[in-house]
């Protein structure tokens, strides 16, 4: 197709119009979603609404937007398209970010506070502290035998979601839950009783797994130095603990202190054996699969290489010698 420019479009629309492009209106029935997605174009998104039936011609659409100067402002997020609106109302629409819902993302390992931070920033909520309030909404899993918690910490399932406008903190909450709900299998559930956890147990050590390593292929062997650690009763003794204690506490300042370790709080895990009372943020698939299945080893330790991996280490000597090389030669 030959390239025009803005000349040539106007007078394309210029002759459209004489011929009612900007009274073509939508063909569904009855309302529907359409979602304009990150990178989308204005070409793709003429030809899915062409495809999806929603328009009649691709070209019509186009032009219509180079006439009225929508061509690059086109906004992401989910549009309701009402039968019969014509193309002016829908570009205007889609120009301007009048969305029928809006996009989130809650990325793996993120606590609720972050989430929270997160709703209020893009402004599909007013305030952190109604979304956590919705938190301790705890009887939202009850009806997966999960007690003796006092929010859902962890059980809010990272993923990408849509919500309507004006949506309530607390279908917001619902709606992760249920995400959890749906994602944590029958079988998963049943491999963590095979590995003799509760299931907040499992969604609490996935939580320190997803904080420990973004490196897939460690998760599991990250489970199974915890496994190890727990096993012969040692201490678990990991700083994303020390540092959700610090959050909970709102001191957290982006430094772990020396006082830290001597801390009473149930959450610090290089004073208290076993694992911390309850999740420390909220684990993605992979990190609750790595309980589901850890790895066989005979790991004990593990220190961080400074490239985002770890290095891993069955006897204290050895480990002493990684966090030399890896740790103290690099501060």
């Amino acid at each position: 197709m030959l390239k025009m420019n803005k000349i040539q479009w106007i007078v394309l629309g210029v002759v459209l119009l004489g011929a009612g492009c900007s009274r073509d209106v939508s063909l569904n029935k009855e309302p529907v979603l359409f979602e304009v997605r990150q990178g989308d174009t204005l070409n793709k998104v003429a030809r899915r609404l062409a495809e999806e039936k929603i328009i009649r011609d691709a070209v019509r659409f186009k032009v219509r937007a180079k006439v009225l100067g929508y061509d690059r402002k086109l906004c992401v997020g989910t549009y309701q398209i009402l039968p019969g609106e014509n193309l002016d109302s829908l570009l205007h629409k889609m120009a301007t970010g009048k969305v029928y819902a809006r996009m989130f993302t809650v990325p793996e390992g993120w606590n609720i506070y972050d989430i929270a931070s997160s709703l209020v920033r893009q402004g599909i909520l007013t305030n952190e502290e109604e979304f956590l309030e919705a938190c301790r909404r705890v009887d939202l899993v009850t009806d997966m035998g999960v007690t003796g918690v006092s929010t859902l910490e962890g059980f809010l399932f990272p993923d990408t979601y849509s919500v309507p406008l004006n949506t309530s903190a607390e279908s917001i909450v619902k709606m992760m839950v249920k995400q959890f709900h749906k994602m944590v299998t029958p079988e998963m559930i049943e491999a963590f009783r095979s590995q003799r956890l509760s299931l907040l147990e499992a969604v609490t050590m996935a939580s320190i797994v997803e904080k420990e390593t973004g490196v897939e292929y460690e998760k599991p062997i990250i489970a199974g130095v915890i496994y190890n650690r727990l096993r012969l009763r040692m201490k678990l003794q990991v700083d994303p603990t020390l540092i959700y204690m610090r959050i909970l506490e709102k001191t957290w300042d982006g430094n772990i202190r020396k006082r830290d370790f001597t801390n009473p709080s149930p959450y610090n895990t290089y004073m208290h054996y076993g694992l911390p009372p309850a999740p420390i943020a909220n684990p993605g698939k992979t990190s609750l699969l790595a309980v589901a299945f850890p790895a066989k080893t005979d790991y004990l330790y593990f220190v961080a290489k400074g490239d985002g991996s770890h290095y891993f280490s069955s006897t204290l000597q050895e480990h002493n010698q990684a966090v030399q090389r890896y740790q103290l030669k690099r501060k």
